[in-house]
């Protein structure tokens, strides 16, 4: 099976968009790829990113020092909800973004 993840986990504007796309992907053997938490890492990666351009080494360290701390309160957060919506903790599907 073929996995597609849609970018930034948007899957079109509309409905009919949606299934267009849906469509799409069956046709060509592809499902979309599973998700039950995004930490939207990308907005870190900017930073981190800007920041170790521009030889900010200050902010380049903050990112670091936060990031893990923030990961783990997005993965609580999520653990807290599948229980409070489905009744039990299941496994989570960590969306991220590979840049570089």
């Amino acid at each position: 099976m073929l996995y597609f993840r849609h970018p930034y986990l948007h899957t079109g504007l509309d409905m009919e968009t949606r299934r267009a796309i849906e469509d799409f992907l069956a046709v060509h053997g592809y499902r979309a790829a599973p998700v039950t938490l995004d930490n939207s890492d990308y907005m870190f990666a900017a930073v981190y990113g800007n920041a170790l351009g521009r030889g900010d080494r200050e902010t380049v360290e903050r990112v670091t020092r936060t990031y893990v701390p923030y990961l783990e309160s997005i993965v609580a957060f999520f653990e807290g909800r599948s229980r409070e919506v489905a009744g039990h903790a299941f496994p989570q599907i960590l969306c991220c973004t590979r840049t570089g």
